[in-house]
């Protein structure tokens, strides 16, 4: 009997982790982000700034696109880009449960209409304390998934342990 509350303890405390926080994934490729440089010079990047995301989400977008070497320009609009390729549109959702989480993330790239890559993060997948991880490091660990520095299932994985 005891081993049999002990097992409905831990299922419970568990809940419905399935360490499948990416509930959408389609990577970028490195030959379609490419298609429009005539050079070898950094791809330029559009990122469209979204009104309802958290202030702090835009900052880390910024830095990782500057660490990986993309050149970076900020669009209040579609209308505002010179053309339209390589544009980066995101939207993070965060909850509060005990403490601010980010619960949600959707990111995707489009050129010329075209979705180059994108991809849907679920906190929730993880279960229990594991939604809880720090916001920035999952952006950063999202945008090394969607331009392929790393796989699905590592991504998976390691967002599930920040």
């Amino acid at each position: 009997m005891k081993i049999i509350f002990t097992l409905i303890i831990a299922l419970f405390m568990t809940g419905c982790a399935t360490n499948k926080g990416l509930v959408s994934f389609d990577k970028v490729d490195e030959n379609d982000l490419r298609l429009h440089q005539v050079d070898k010079d950094p791809v330029e990047i559009a990122i469209l700034r979204d009104g309802p995301t958290r202030e702090t989400v835009l900052p880390v977008l910024i830095s990782w696109f500057n660490e990986n070497n993309y050149k970076v320009s900020i669009i209040e609009a579609m209308s505002d880009s010179e053309t339209e390729d390589n544009v980066f549109k995101y939207r993070a959702w965060w909850s509060w449960d005990m403490a601010l989480y980010m619960r949600e993330a959707e990111m995707s790239l489009v050129s010329d209409g075209k979705t180059l890559g994108s991809l849907q993060f679920d906190a929730l997948k993880y279960g229990a304390f594991g939604k809880f991880g720090n916001g920035e490091q999952r952006l950063r660990i999202l945008l090394d998934a969607l331009f392929g520095k790393i796989t699905k299932e590592e991504a998976n994985k390691v967002l599930g342990n920040v």
